[in-house]
């Protein structure tokens, strides 16, 4: 088949998707970037490759990614990773958004292939020998399985850390971050207490002169989440949600959270499409993640959607899928929800739901909660 080569001003896009990858993982830069497209005039058909190879810089010393949408290629002698990646259709700037996507979703952000890479090489050093970043690999590592376990081993591992390295912004927000989860998952016995000390950690990082890129990546992402909670100020949690976003656009871990913060605060197509995005890319598509779009749907008034979503969950949020249910007719379904949660958790009232989870302010915008609270009283929450 023929090949015709894109012009530089179509490359732009999936480069300046990468690059975004390479701004918050300062250890690796771009070496080679290029593209062909494949053409088919029997079908008006095109196939798109893109191939971006990225080394990791000198500190961190040797070896070479070479990530491409279709498995093949050798950089020299050094390592490589490989991962195929294919595109078809007529429309040639959505395939190119899909493989870009695609790309950072496999390598990038804290879930990606090149921090699973680093957690393996930082899991075979000894205690002493650990770095700040080391205690941050660990910790994501331990966090990003989800467990109750898994947070409190993370839990010792950055407060170890934050504790050997005093001036680390980063571990300060990822001890935020755990602190505020351990709220909302009800992992702990005071989530306004936790809640108040995510917000000293953010203060106290904040307060740090310089950071880095991926730090204030972090910082603006986990004070979105932390900041309703802990001040019931919703036009503030849209704005650092929206700076965060702005600077890392295509990781679909915190696009799926700041869609929540997005929803709450009744911008809802922001969270709808952020939501969708996430479950889009995802190489393995969590629960949460659908739950999160399902709520979504719910508070854009998209509520077939949203029962459709939550239907296919094993995990979701039980007053959530509840009104989702009364809002599409089904009030005996809906009924039912509610009453087995109730079994389960005997003294759960409306207030619980309305003020979760500091117990302090309410969750959602007003107008938003009225509606919800109504429902859930519909449903048999009193």
């Amino acid at each position: 088949m023929p090949r015709k080569t894109i012009s530089v001003r179509e490359c732009l896009r999936i480069y300046d998707h990468a690059f975004h990858f390479t701004a918050v993982a300062g250890h690796v830069q771009i070496i080679q970037f290029f593209r062909f497209a494949q053409f088919r005039p029997k079908t008006s058909r095109t196939n798109l490759e893109c191939r971006l190879c990225l080394r990791r810089k000198p500190q961190a010393a040797g070896r070479y990614i070479h990530h491409l949408s279709t498995v093949g290629g050798r950089a020299r002698r050094e390592k490589c990773l490989a991962t195929r990646m294919e595109q078809s259709g007529s429309d040639l700037v959505t395939m190119q958004e899909a493989i870009a996507h695609k790309t950072y979703a496999s390598l990038a952000g804290i879930r990606g292939e090149v921090a699973n890479m680093e957690q393996d090489l930082t899991w075979s050093k000894s205690s002493p020998s650990l770095g700040e970043y080391d205690y941050h690999l660990r910790g994501a590592s331990e966090f990003l399985k989800w467990t109750d376990d898994s947070k409190y081993n993370a839990r010792k591992i950055w407060t170890e850390g934050s504790e050997k390295f005093p001036d680390s912004a980063l571990l300060k927000i990822e001890l935020a971050a755990l602190y505020n989860n351990r709220a909302v998952e009800g992992l702990t016995n005071d989530p306004w207490q936790d809640i108040q000390l995510a917000m000293t950690l953010l203060q106290k990082a904040e307060a740090i002169p310089t950071r880095s890129r991926m730090e204030e990546w972090l910082w603006h992402y986990i004070k979105a989440l932390v900041l309703v909670s802990a001040t019931g100020d919703f036009s503030a949690s849209v704005r650092e949600a929206e700076q965060a976003h702005a600077l890392v656009p295509y990781d679909p871990l915190s696009s799926v959270d700041l869609a929540l913060v997005t929803a709450n605060a009744g911008r809802t197509e922001t969270a709808v499409e952020w939501a969708e995005y996430a479950v889009t890319n995802e190489a393995v598509v969590p629960d949460w993640y659908r739950g999160n779009l399902a709520w979504a749907y719910l508070m854009a008034g998209r509520s077939q959607d949203a029962v459709r979503t939550y239907d296919g969950l094993e995990y979701y949020c039980v007053p959530c899928k509840a009104v989702a249910l009364v809002r599409t007719g089904k009030l005996d379904e809906a009924q039912a929800e509610i009453a087995h949660h109730k079994v389960i958790y005997r003294n759960w009232s409306i207030d619980d739901v309305r003020l979760f989870p500091s117990g302090r302010h309410e969750f959602l915008l007003d107008r938003l909660m009225g509606p919800y609270l109504e429902d859930l009283r519909t449903a048999g929450l009193d």
